[in-house]
């Protein structure tokens, strides 16, 4: 939402523009959110909205996530808007490539071959015997043990969130994504909808518990 917020913002405050200059780069602080909610500026008013979402904590709203499969990493593209609108189930709320927001995630160990795949670091790094020795070499995995050493040095992961605060495209959004996965034969995703059984699931078992020892 912050970035959002800057987006909007920056056509008025040109802070983009400010990080081709180093003088005026270091200046960059949290102050520029205050700058923004005080300013009388009438094209600021939809990033001082933004930031009023985020002071009342009308955050975007969760809609689902998914893991990448292992055997997809490699060949896995990028999740975008328009790939969830593809998706839109008949008869729910119509919605938009603005109503959401994705987030594709990698987490890796920060090291990639020249084809972009990411690979064991360790496999780079020298080490020493002790403080003295002066010699060093590389550790195999034969040597550091399966259970140190990885298979995959990647994990992917999409996160779906909505822009609205309308409930109803929230639901037709993880909807969608459910379909989404579905057919590109993806795990079936966490969504809002299925944490919100879950909780219903714990509480309910947390009722008969305690009626047990009542």
């Amino acid at each position: 939402m912050l970035r959002d917020a800057l987006v909007e913002a920056d056509p008025v405050l040109k802070v983009s523009d400010k990080i081709f200059d180093p003088q005026e780069f270091w200046t960059l602080t949290d102050h520029i959110l205050k700058e923004i909610e005080i300013s009388k500026d009438g094209e600021l008013n939809k990033a001082q909205s933004i930031l009023k979402r985020i002071r009342d904590r009308k955050l975007y709203k969760f809609c689902g996530e998914f893991i990448v499969p292992e055997n997809q990493i490699d060949s896995h593209k990028k999740v975008t808007a328009k790939d969830i609108c593809d998706y839109s189930e008949n008869g729910c709320v119509p919605f938009s490539e603005d109503d959401i927001v994705i987030h594709n995630m990698e987490i890796n160990y920060g090291l990639k071959d020249i084809l972009g795949n990411s690979i064991n670091p360790v496999n780079h790094c020298q080490f020493f015997d002790d403080w003295n020795s002066e010699t060093s070499f590389p550790i195999g995995e034969e040597k550091a043990g399966t259970l140190l050493v990885p298979k995959r040095f990647c994990e992917k992961s999409v996160r779906i969130f909505c822009r609205s605060e309308d409930e109803s495209k929230q639901v037709a959004i993880a909807k969608a994504l459910e379909k989404y996965c579905k057919i590109q034969k993806c795990p079936s995703p966490v969504t809002s909808a299925n944490k919100r059984r879950k909780t219903w699931h714990d509480s309910s078992k947390q009722e008969v518990v305690r009626g047990l020892f009542s």
